[in-house]
């Protein structure tokens, strides 16, 4: 059914008998507007199909179906930057279809993504994650979005005591300084 739902008709073109190996390209229109069908047949070792061109495989007669397909689109929100710190979060995306949409990681080693979009940080950098939906048999591939999620370092501060006045003579002194992060604070 189109997508406001109710009858539809297709007009499917004549296709004339092939020998094996020769290919026909499908001509379908839909009085829906629909334009892209996808192409099956009752025995695929008979035909198999590339998009809208059939190829004969081998001797037979088939039943060719053409299913119209819905365009679709991705929404994928922007991603916050985040630290080396920040926990566990989940990316948000959806397909126009309803359909899951898929995530990778596509360049980028600061974080890692798993197919259903929870992100785990592994460190500073920039990753770019790219969201996907296949589509099925009523609706096509949507176009992939990309977004970029920037990894930062946590900032710190260091707390340095004051130095007492002392004379050249007096020897080693003893200097103390720590880090809001707890590392090693060295001196120079």
């Amino acid at each position: 059914k189109p997508l406001f739902g109710g009858n539809q008709v297709l007009s499917f073109q004549p296709v004339s008998d092939k020998q094996a190996g020769q290919t026909v390209t499908l001509d379908v229109t839909a009085d829906s507007g629909l334009s892209t069908f996808t192409f099956d047949s009752n025995d695929s070792t008979v035909v198999s199909f590339a998009g809208n061109v059939a190829t004969a495989l081998k001797v037979g007669q088939v039943t060719i179906t053409a299913t119209p397909r819905v365009d679709q689109t991705i929404t994928f929100m922007d991603i916050a930057d985040q630290n080396v710190q920040s926990t566990s979060f989940e990316l948000n995306a959806t397909a126009s279809s309803g359909l899951p949409v898929r995530f990778t990681v596509i360049s980028g080693t600061s974080a890692t993504v798993e197919s259903n979009g929870t992100v785990t940080i592994a460190g500073a950098g920039v990753t770019t994650i790219r969201a996907s939906q296949d589509g099925n048999g009523s609706y096509n591939p949507a176009p992939t979005v990309e977004k970029t999620l920037t990894v930062t370092q946590v900032p710190q501060t260091i707390t340095f005591n004051a130095l007492s006045n002392v004379s050249l003579s007096a020897g080693t002194l003893a200097l103390s300084a720590n880090a809001s992060s707890g590392l090693a604070v060295s001196f120079a």
